[in-house]
């Protein structure tokens, strides 16, 4: 009685199902999906080892055998070889071949799955076929849905995506090449990428396949150009050239360059400059020498509108000197200096109203324009460090970006007024961040619900 009520309080405290564990491989469950397909439609196959309770058996390691009694030329999952499978310990029991398996002709077929080494334990489901040849032949069957039509891209690849039936064969054809094939999911959705694309005009189209890689749906095309040349550095040139500069001196810079990029800035000691093409080719702008007496480097960067960009480390450099002030003899009479708080400008220099706009090629910020500010220093949060790094100090109430790149990005910027005058070098304290797009827009995808006639098939045990 005792030993009774031990079991028991077990049970209670446990669970039924922590003392009970599934037990030997009875049968095996098939689920198909979906289960109505039409000809040369790949689906879904799970095989899953049960025990005669129905409780997945998840220790079954055994080889088994995957085959077709009604369809003897069906297409099996590739992954497995003459049939056979074997179960591993990651399977935990349960095995799904995705694009598994596909049927060459119509009516009720099955899919059957034997234990390679006991014919009694086995299991079946069955799918209805139907004549594939009925589809129709318009280009609303796929579509491509990246690239966009008309878009510049700025490298020799590209993931091309879209939707079309699920479970289909379809071809991915460049310049009217032989093409890339491959088969939607579930949900119709497609990715095939794309390289070694020719620099300059390409075409893109998708043709939807049937099971014997006849054309029965073509997509419309899609017109896209390739542009992978970096912009071209060639030469910087210094007004007035001198041996050595005052420091904090204004200094011309003019760079010879690429025509028509997008952004040309030259860096000394950290600060950006930007740069304007005056003449196609060459850009000109002004620096300030540093404070500090020292020999400094002039980076020159370039980008263009496809966000390429080429940097020139030490394109030339200055030499400083520090400038000595000393009083003149017709100095007669001291003025009583001037107290300034240079801190009382940063309640005049709040930055309001930013807003960002995300175009083709580019992302916009821009904010009202702060009377009291000389120019603005862009920020861009760091995402590894949480920290901001000075992008770049502009005199207009607006910033460009450049997007660029495979995947969707956004980065947080953030505006900053600046007063400079020859007292007081400060800056506001803006602290808000915009989110800003970098990276191109996702495609949006259609996703396309489930079948729900796909199920599992019941399951009988062979008599011995």
């Amino acid at each position: 009685m005792n030993k009774f009520l031990v079991i028991v309080s077990l049970f209670l405290t446990l669970g039924f199902s922590s003392v009970y564990a599934a037990g030997v491989v009875d049968h095996f469950e098939i689920e198909a999906s979906p289960n109505k397909v039409k000809i040369g439609e790949s689906i879904d196959i799970t095989i899953k080892a049960v025990d005669k309770d129905g409780a997945v058996v998840k220790d079954y390691d055994k080889e088994v055998l995957i085959f077709s009694n009604s369809d003897q030329k069906a297409e099996l999952p590739s992954t497995i070889d003459s049939g056979i499978y074997k179960f591993k310990t990651s399977d935990a029991g349960v095995v799904k071949f995705e694009n598994g398996v596909k049927f060459t002709q119509k009516g009720t077929q099955d899919i059957s799955v034997y234990d390679y080494n006991n014919e009694d334990i086995y299991g079946y489901a069955e799918v209805e076929v139907t004549d594939g040849t009925t589809s129709a032949q318009s280009s609303g069957d796929i579509t491509i849905n990246y690239p966009e039509n008309g878009i510049t891209l700025g490298q020799n690849s590209v993931k091309v995506s879209g939707t079309t039936s699920k479970n289909h064969k379809l071809r991915i054809k460049l310049n009217s090449g032989t093409g890339t094939e491959t088969i939607s999911n579930s949900e119709g959705v497609y990715e095939v990428e794309l390289k070694d694309i020719p620099t300059g005009d390409n075409i893109i189209v998708a043709e939807l396949l049937d099971a014997d890689s006849k054309v029965i749906g073509t997509s419309s095309e899609t017109f896209f150009k390739v542009e992978s040349n970096t912009p071209v550095f060639k030469s910087i040139t210094l007004n007035p050239e001198s041996d050595e500069y005052n420091s904090e001196s204004v200094v011309g810079v003019s760079v010879d360059a690429t025509p028509g990029l997008t952004t040309v800035s030259v860096m000394v000691n950290d600060v950006l400059s930007t740069l304007t093409e005056n003449k196609s080719g060459t850009y000109s702008g002004e620096i300030t020498t540093p404070k500090t007496a020292g020999e400094y480097n002039i980076d020159v960067i370039l980008k263009n509108e496809l966000g390429l960009e080429t940097k020139k480390e030490a394109a030339t450099s200055i030499k400083v000197k520090e400038v000595e002030y000393l009083a003149g003899v017709e100095e007669v009479k001291k003025e009583e200096p001037v107290t300034v708080n240079c801190d009382d400008f940063k309640k005049e220099l709040e930055v309001k109203n930013v807003k960002s706009i995300s175009l083709k090629t580019k992302s916009v910020i821009s904010w009202d324009k702060v009377d009291k500010a000389t120019s603005y220093n862009i920020y861009k949060k760091d995402a590894s460090s949480s920290g901001l790094t000075l992008i770049e100090n502009v005199t207009d109430n607006k910033y460009e970006v450049i997007i660029s790149g495979n995947k969707v990005e956004y980065s947080d910027f953030t505006i900053k007024a600046v007063f400079k005058d020859d007292v007081c070098n400060v800056e506001g304290d803006n602290q808000n961040m915009t989110k800003v797009q970098t990276g191109p827009k996702e495609i949006a995808i259609l996703i396309i619900a489930l079948l729900s006639g796909a199920g599992i098939m019941y399951v009988r045990r062979k008599n011995a």
